[in-house]
């Protein structure tokens, strides 16, 4: 789903020459960006000041990396980096092709039926900006 064809065997590189190393890099960047989006999700909500101050201080970083991207995580740019692709199409996902990203790929499989980016795109910035928002408040009080 999330991941190319399991590499099975004693394959060195699957069937386009991507080595079977980056493969497993790609997954275990693949697994920390979901781990950055989780404390996004839920860090607000965490006893510890720590996590208050990750959550008010990553999300506008986050917000000034994309913006510097336009609009691409450098996560999913390493990815893509690793797994050899060229990029993932920017095509709606109901034309067949891959959704343009990770927050995409994750809600199209969590909710099972395609999701647009521009929903993904508010989806992000809603949660985001809503944990920010707590955050910030639970700090200040």
């Amino acid at each position: 789903m999330f991941f190319d064809a399991p590499v099975t065997g004693r394959r060195a590189a699957r069937q386009d020459g991507t080595p079977h190393v980056r493969l497993w890099l790609a997954r275990f960047v693949w697994m920390v960006h979901l781990g950055v989006v989780g404390f996004f999700v839920v860090g607000w909500l965490l006893p510890w000041r720590w996590a208050l101050w990750g959550v008010a201080a990553g999300v506008p970083t986050l917000q000034l990396i994309w913006w510097a991207m336009e609009d691409r995580c450098p996560l999913t740019v390493l990815e893509e980096a690793l797994r050899g692709s060229r990029g993932i199409p920017s095509g709606a996902p109901d034309d067949g092709l891959a959704p343009p990203n990770f927050v995409t790929r994750l809600l199209t499989a969590m909710l099972g039926r395609p999701v647009s980016q521009r929903v993904s795109d508010r989806v992000v910035n809603g949660v985001a900006w809503s944990g920010f928002s707590v955050a910030v408040l639970r700090l200040a009080f």
